[in-house]
């Protein structure tokens, strides 16, 4: 069997790292892992074919949505088709019911994409979701609404906890530092709450980890907050010696949006106490009080107590982040993840 992983962001030179030892392999969602199971897989890139400058503009007009679908020819090669993007690609198989290659979603949250906005273009999109041969939804809460949306889907959508290199990521005897950490990339990320809370917290350094242009509303920073991109080894080292990494989002806490769960399987497998806004998504990775703390979404004051708190109580940190870690060890650990996604997908290429 052979499995095409498509990714919305270029991934050859994380191949090229990983593959001379450097860095994790999480963001390739089990491509490398699956192997051991007998599956031969494989991924594309525009940058595959197109030179580098060529592909940047291509992505950028066409979007993750639409910029794999001249390339269409090529995944004829494949059994089965892996991807969170691509949707123009899976639309253009359905309109012209294509038996091969079967599709399998990498489902961040279809469910909130089509029940945002009826227009022409989600009618399009939940079409094209229909037709898919399989869904890896990355919540609980996402598998239960994409069952019953599509209810003849059944056991086609399937909740997988993502994965996380746990050897990696993983607990360090360094000492801890006098700071916190909020770790992301994506528009999702509300350092807004969390600025404002250190604003009453001056005794706390906080590092954010993100694209300067992502706090730039936010400038002038509080002398306690400080902001830039890191690499993944500085992010390892940053993990180690965090007393707590925040995990704010803007999202309601009804919204399946899986955003965020990266940043904390990572967190968990360091051994890391969480403070986290509270969504659907993370409800099937932190119990609150147990592994990690939930707030309220946008609740400066709920934040600004959770991390005095959590900060001054030692105990209470390594409670959590033991518990944390123990959590990911059992339920998300990368080579448990590919174990169960080469079962999805072989169930479905035998369908």
């Amino acid at each position: 069997m052979k499995v095409l992983f498509l990714f919305s962001r270029p991934r050859i030179e994380q191949a090229k790292n990983f593959e001379s030892g450097k860095g994790h392999d999480n963001h390739f969602i089990g491509m490398y892992r699956i192997r051991k199971y007998g599956i031969e897989t494989n991924f594309f890139d525009p940058e595959h074919i197109l030179p580098n400058p060529v592909a940047k503009v291509w992505r950028r007009i066409l979007n993750i949505f639409w910029m794999h679908l001249p390339f269409f020819p090529y995944f004829f090669k494949y059994d089965i088709v892996f991807t969170g993007g691509a949707y123009a690609s899976l639309l253009f198989k359905a309109i012209f019911h294509l038996p091969r290659p079967k599709w399998v979603i990498y489902d961040a949250n279809i469910t909130g994409t089509i029940e945002k906005e009826k227009t022409l273009r989600t009618k399009l999109f939940k079409y094209a979701v229909s037709k898919a041969d399989g869904i890896v939804a990355l919540s609980q809460a996402e598998e239960d609404s994409l069952r019953k949306m599509f209810p003849y889907m059944g056991e086609r959508a399937k909740f997988l906890f993502e994965g996380v290199d746990t050897k990696y990521f993983t607990p360090s005897d360094t000492e801890e530092g006098d700071y916190i950490i909020s770790v992301g990339l994506d528009p999702s990320r509300d350092f807004g709450t969390l600025i404002e809370a250190m604003k009453g917290l001056p005794e706390i350094q906080l590092h954010i980890a993100t694209k300067p242009e992502r706090v730039a509303q936010y400038e002038p920073l509080p002398k306690n907050v400080t902001a830039r991109f890191y690499t993944h080894e500085e992010m390892k080292k940053l993990y180690n010696r965090a007393r707590i990494n925040i995990v704010g989002l803007n999202m309601k806490e009804d919204n399946n949006d899986s955003m965020g769960t990266y940043v904390v399987i990572e967190a968990m497998a360091s051994g890391k106490a969480i403070i986290a806004t509270k969504t659907k998504a993370l409800s099937s990775y932190i119990q609150d009080g147990k592994n990690g703390v939930f707030v309220p979404k946008h609740d400066v004051k709920a934040m600004q107590k959770a991390i005095r708190d959590l900060y001054n109580n030692e105990n209470k940190r390594k409670f959590l982040g033991k518990n944390a870690r123990d959590f990911v060890v059992k339920n998300a650990d990368a080579e448990i993840y590919a174990r169960e996604l080469s079962k999805f997908l072989k169930k479905i290429h035998n369908s």
